[in-house]
């Protein structure tokens, strides 16, 4: 299980996320947000992105379902382009968020995380050491969050989730044989019945 929020790694989230974060009522500081959270989520989103639009909503229901529950935060992490746009859309978030105001560190965690789209969810540990960069990935293989300790290897859930695999000849390959013989998997989702596929 993921270790939780000690006094050695409050210096690491602040490091990472500066003094305070934004709630709906004021400010809170980073200390206080991560105290005793064993996952801490950064959440890469804009108002304006229409996936991003999308999958707010179902982020919001799982958060309210789960967070108590897990010992979990999120901190949104804004690409909107000017503070009233980042406060309407932060407003429909029960979670944390990073002042819009500090865009400096906003584009340090976008370096670091090497996020190059967005939404982008990115889950770390009560330590601050990064479970995942395949946050969304994760949401929708592992929504009751059970498998925490796993996460830092999606390739691998991802293979455990399909079990098996069928070949043109009817026979069975263990989808998890394929784990370490390449880098990447594709899976095509495809019907004979689907004109464009």
């Amino acid at each position: 299980m993921a270790a939780v929020a000690s006094a050695s790694s409050k210096s690491k989230f602040h490091e990472l996320l500066g003094d305070t974060l934004q709630t709906q009522d004021g400010t809170i500081s980073v200390e206080k947000a991560v105290e005793g959270k064993k996952v801490v989520a950064l959440y890469f989103s804009a108002h304006w992105c229409p996936p991003c639009k999308a999958f707010t909503p179902k982020l919001v229901e799982w958060y309210k379902k789960y967070a108590v529950e897990k010992e979990m935060e999120l901190v949104f992490v804004s690409s909107d382009k000017g503070e009233r746009e980042f406060g309407g859309y932060f407003s429909e978030m029960p979670w944390k968020a990073l002042p819009f105001s500090d865009r400096e560190r906003k584009e340090a965690l976008s370096q670091k995380f090497k996020v190059k789209g967005i939404p982008s969810l990115i889950f770390l540990d009560g330590e601050g050491n990064t479970l995942t960069t395949d946050g969304r990935m994760i949401f929708q293989l592992d929504p009751k969050m059970e498998s925490v300790a796993s996460w830092s290897n999606p390739k691998k859930m991802v293979l455990e989730s399909v079990g098996s695999f069928v070949n043109a000849d009817d026979s069975k390959v263990d989808a998890a044989d394929y784990l370490g013989k390449s880098e990447y998997i594709g899976l095509l989702y495809s019907a004979s019945w689907c004109g464009p596929c």
